[in-house]
């Protein structure tokens, strides 16, 4: 099936936090995606909504009504990831906004694409205690997908999402060979290319070791920490925006004025 229309929602997992282009943008799975689509359907468009830092009730209320008004006929919608980095997870909020998000946006008729996060644990042992967390958020995304008729990526039982080489320093976002990988998986789903197969389920969650420590050290513990005083000084909110909320051709460039009629 040909797509004419792509748009993406979601948070710095979609917007592809550190993935980086040379021209210092970030690039991403759903860009990736988008190359893809764009190589088998000529002409097409593609907007990307995805806010850094947004969780699912948030993406509910400021992404799916605008993702709606570029009438798309595919929309990838991955939520979750700050619900689960951040204090406060209410499990009845976060199912009612996942459950609102999907009927939105299956009750248009564009094919709808979701998907779990990967075993953070695996990642990052000192995570552990945060397991059952995940799991709960990754079982909402699961049901609710069913129930509203999305596709699902399960990237929590792929192994391949845990490997550390396909990670970033921060172990939250892919690098640029894991954001290829999980392009390559959503492109599997839609059959634009062969899906993948035959690999082994995940190994046991590891222990924590001297490494993960010294991540804590020297990449974790900062990252919080600046997050923090973002949020205190009130600069949190100053990269907020979504990267591309224009509908675009993927294959060409279009005038500036140009921009918001094809939206």
């Amino acid at each position: 099936m040909g797509y004419r229309r792509f748009v993406a929602i979601g948070d710095s997992f979609t917007e592809g936090l550190d993935d980086l282009l040379p021209t210092g943008a970030y690039r991403g799975w759903a860009d990736r995606l988008a190359a893809r689509l764009a190589a088998a359907q000529p002409g097409l468009g593609y907007a990307n909504l995805a806010v850094r830092g947004q969780k699912a009730a948030q993406i509910r209320t400021h992404q799916v009504e605008t993702a709606l008004r570029l009438k798309p006929d595919l929309v990838t919608a991955v939520v979750g990831l700050n619900d689960f980095v951040r204090p406060g997870f209410e499990p009845r909020r976060f199912r009612t906004a996942v459950d609102e998000t999907f009927a939105a946006l299956t009750d248009s008729g564009a094919t709808v694409v979701t998907a779990t996060h990967p075993d953070v644990a695996r990642l990052l042992p000192l995570a552990r205690p945060l397991r059952a967390k995940a799991q709960a958020i990754n079982e909402v995304i699961r049901d609710r997908a069913q129930a509203r008729g999305a596709l699902l990526l399960d990237w929590w039982e792929d192994p391949l999402t845990v490997d550390r080489g396909r990670w970033s320093p921060d172990r939250l976002h892919p690098n640029a060979a894991g954001h290829e990988l999980l392009a390559s998986s959503a492109a599997g789903l839609l059959g634009i290319e062969p899906s993948r197969g035959g690999e082994p389920p995940p190994a046991a969650v590891p222990s924590p070791t001297v490494a993960d420590l010294v991540w804590l050290l020297r990449t974790g513990a900062p990252w919080m920490l600046e997050r923090l005083l973002r949020r205190a000084l009130g600069r949190a909110h100053l990269d907020r925006v979504a990267k591309r909320p224009f509908l675009l051709p993927v294959d060409g460039d279009v005038p500036w004025e140009e921009r918001w009629e094809l939206a």
